[in-house]
This record gives C-alpha cells, structure tokens and sequence, in this order.
C-alpha cells in the first residue's frame, strides 16, 4: 500500500526532529527514502505552504515530496489526492488529523497515526546497503581480472 503523508505533522511527532528547525523537510525526506528503501513502497509526503507549491526537486523514484501551494495546505492537498485516486483503498495515510483522518477512512483508505508512523522510522537506520561491509579486492585479484581483459597485469 503506498503511503500519503501530512509531512509537518509527521515532523512533529519525530524525537529527533523539530518543525523550527530550518531544514526539518529534506531531514524527514531522508528518513523516508531509507524507509522505502527498507519496505519498497512508495511514499508521497505532502508539506504545506512550499516555494513553489507542487512537487519538489526532493523527490526521487521512491519518494515523492509535494509542497502545498499558498491557496492550499497540506491537508486540502492529501484530501483532494485520496478523492481522485482510482483506488483509494490502497492508500494508507499517515496523519494524526482527526478531520484528515476522517476523510481517508470514509474513502477507504487505512490511517496511521503520525506518532506510531514516526517510531516505525525511529527503528529504521540507513539502507543496508550503506552499511553493509564493501568487499576489497586484493592485487591477486586485480591481476586477474586483468588477465581475463586482456591486459597485462602491472609488476609487483
């Protein structure tokens, strides 16, 4: 199930992260796409009041970062989202705005409350690929490889 996220109000749920803190969005966004790393699914995280409002240079094939534009806050923005998915029971939303939360269960659509969320990446450290042990090639190695290319392999 993709995952639609009221960001600030996410924000305010994380330990570690504060909605005075300039940087508060990329920070989150960061968490998110270790996330998606981690589960593969994809994940659209709506802010509100952005410069520009619509979708951010943030976003990647993962993550998807929206930011509301002036006439819009987030909420308007994941509300009218649920309203014209084709399947909006598909979606899980993630907020703990009870009006939010209440137009997402009657489309269908499941809710988890932004704290719960907010412990589910708590537990989640870098992908495992940023801290999984690099192999190192030895020069036997190298000389080999340079043999099977055809090259000639440097004097040690």
């Amino acid at each position: 199930m993709p995952f639609l996220i009221d960001g600030h109000n996410l924000i305010g749920q994380m330990a570690d992260l504060s909605l005075a803190d300039e940087h508060d969005e990329a920070k989150l966004v960061l968490r998110l796409r270790s996330y998606h790393a981690r589960t593969r699914k994809s994940i659209t995280v709506v802010f509100d009041h952005g410069q520009p409002g619509g979708v951010s240079h943030l976003s990647n094939a993962g993550v998807e970062v929206v930011f509301a534009s002036d006439a819009a806050d987030a909420d308007r923005v994941i509300a009218l989202r649920i309203r014209r998915h084709h399947n909006p029971r598909a979606l899980t939303v993630v907020t703990s705005d009870g009006d939010l939360a209440r137009i997402a269960r009657a489309h269908g659509a499941g809710v988890i409350p932004a704290g719960d969320f907010a412990r589910r990446l708590e537990h989640t450290g870098p992908p495992a690929s940023e801290t999984a042990e690099k192999p190192v090639a030895n020069a036997g190695d190298v000389d080999e490889w340079l043999r099977l290319f055809g090259q000639k392999p440097p004097k040690h």
